[in-house]
């Protein structure tokens, strides 16, 4: 008897390739002999290559919420979303709609279109976030349309109200082939995170030049892209400035995008992520999936992710003098920086992809 697959609908609004994509596809990926993805994107979003590795992809014109212009045209094009939505469920005969974060009220609304569907919502977002002025509205409209909720961390469980309808499921990576590559000289920090407001860049800059003196012959790479916006763009010339007037040009390199890091985090000696805000962090679990110790502000995720001491350092939000501190400590320490390397791995027995798949297939089979 042949064995029947589950077709699910996933909406992503991710204008370009983050960590939500890229845990959905790597546990959906993982689920393949069992769930067959259907993936609808915005269209002008970056991500360009699903198709050819074989994934059935739509696109739609999602918009970023945030407190501007785009809020006045929000409702109009939720309303056509929906509609597109509604087409795409009825050709492809779809039964399972995963919205993959908090902000995208097609779900709801296909519900009262189609009650018959089954909604499962992911949420990846803290109230404290940049969306934090319409959380609460989006978090009780999700509790009384969705029919399962999957928080990414314990942080995000805590905030949304008490339902029997959330769980708690990670994110999680398969881990990289190739491990052990050299470390580059000098010694090198990486920070990854895309140029936007809130991701902590401007710290990790304060952070360096405060303690410049003491890391000598050290380097630090920003690697990231700017989401196709302007004030993104101009965010991060705003960073570019600001090392210009620091004098460490020589010391501070910006990169753009990039969708292989894997040899990034395994060629650097320590991984920065000092965000305001962060649901999860698929920047901290990439990382120490690569071996490389991370220095990460207690700002939601990261706190669930990284053994303070043992394979990383936490450190207070915004406190860019605890900072600069542990970039010290990690760079003088040479003994401690390779016990914690050797300790990276222990992230695997946490955030087990296998068992993230296996908690969202029971998802899917339970609805």
């Amino acid at each position: 008897m042949k064995k029947s697959i589950l077709k699910v609908l996933v909406i992503d609004n991710s204008p370009t390739y983050t960590g939500a994509v890229k845990s959905i596809l790597s546990v959906t990926d993982y689920l393949s002999s069992d769930v067959e993805l259907i993936l609808i994107l915005p269209s002008q979003s970056l991500v360009k290559e699903l198709r050819n590795k074989g994934y059935n992809v739509y696109r739609i014109p999602f918009l970023e919420i945030d407190k501007s212009w785009r809020l006045l045209v929000y409702f109009p094009i939720l309303i056509i979303n929906t509609i597109q939505t509604l087409r795409i469920i009825q050709k492809e005969n779809i039964k399972i709609l995963h919205v993959n974060d908090l902000y995208n009220m097609v779900g709801v609304l296909i519900k009262l279109f189609r009650p018959k569907i089954k909604l499962v919502q992911h949420i990846r977002l803290l109230p404290n976030s940049y969306v934090g002025f319409l959380f609460g509205i989006w978090s009780k409209l999700i509790l009384r349309f969705a029919d399962s909720i999957i928080c990414v961390s314990k942080a995000v469980f805590t905030t949304v109200p008490h339902s029997s309808k959330k769980t708690i499921i990670y994110d999680a990576l398969v881990i990289p082939e190739q491990l052990g590559l050299t470390k580059v000289k000098p010694f090198t920090f990486l920070y990854v995170g895309n140029y936007v407001k809130g991701k902590g860049h401007n710290y990790a800059i304060q952070a360096f030049r405060r303690a410049k003196k003491e890391l000598v012959d050290c380097r630090l790479i920003f690697v990231g892209g700017d989401m196709g916006r302007k004030k993104n763009r101009e965010y991060k010339e705003n960073l570019i400035q600001k090392v210009r007037e620091s004098y460490l040009v020589d010391k501070i390199e910006f990169k753009g995008f990039c969708e292989d890091l894997n040899h990034l985090y395994q060629s650097a000696h320590a991984t920065l992520n000092f965000s305001e805000s962060e649901s999860f962090s698929m920047v901290c679990l990439e990382s120490l999936l690569n071996g490389t110790p991370v220095i990460a502000t207690k700002c939601g995720g990261p706190d669930e992710i990284i053994d303070h001491e043992i394979d990383g350092f936490l450190v207070t939000n915004r406190n860019v003098i605890e900072m600069s501190k542990a970039m010290v400590t990690i760079f003088k320490d040479v003994e401690l920086r390779n016990r914690m390397s050797n300790n990276t791995f222990q992230v695997v027995n946490k955030f087990n992809i296998e068992k993230s798949a296996l908690d969202l297939l029971n998802i899917y089979q339970s609805l």
